[in-house]
């Protein structure tokens, strides 16, 4: 690897960490002597520091070691031990199209010790179509940030009557997609 490539992921690994670290402390309970004043609002790096000092982070991983999102981990991973002093524990659990892992993210305690990359698009349609096994409430979650930009395109062939949006929305007739998870 170049040495612009390193020093590239050297401070996205940094700036990733700082924001993923922001979004282990959200809803934590406050500790005594905690500065900040608002669930999520980290005022004191020092006790945040302090906090995850020695510690082991579980990062959940819904899918088969290999893959894109196991890359992401393992690629992050150094640099949030790093920068937080704990040690990253890694976890793939595969299973049904990622729901065994985004479950297991979901009942694991609330202690900002637990953190998961999660196909986004995949856990919102699953609940939302109403798949048996999505055992989380969307709104449970505490979304830290994105690794990736990752734009959506919806195409359909040239000979089908619905030319926009508007006209899915507004379909007599049931319109079928393709898309990645369950369902």
């Amino acid at each position: 690897m170049n040495k612009k490539v390193i020093t590239a992921l050297s401070v996205f690994g940094g700036l990733l960490v700082v924001i993923i670290v922001a979004g282990l402390l959200v809803n934590k309970p406050a500790q005594q002597g905690s500065t900040a004043s608002t669930p999520g609002e980290v005022t004191d790096t020092n006790a945040a520091a302090a906090f995850y000092d020695g510690k082991v982070i579980k990062w959940i991983i819904p899918y088969s070691p290999g893959g894109g999102y196991d890359e992401y981990v393992r690629l992050i991973a150094p640099f949030m031990e790093k920068y937080t002093g704990a040690r990253v524990d890694v976890h793939n659990l595969p299973g049904a199209g990622g729901m065994r892992g985004v479950n297991e993210l979901y009942a694991s305690p609330n202690n900002g010790l637990n953190v998961g990359i999660i196909n986004g698009s995949a856990l919102i349609t699953s609940k939302l179509a109403g798949i048996k096994g999505a055992e989380y409430e969307l709104d449970k979650f505490e979304y830290i940030g994105r690794i990736i930009a990752d734009p959506r395109v919806l195409v359909l062939s040239n000979k089908s009557c619905i030319k926009t949006f508007d006209d899915i929305l507004n379909s007599d007739e049931q319109v079928k997609i393709g898309a990645t998870g369950l369902g």
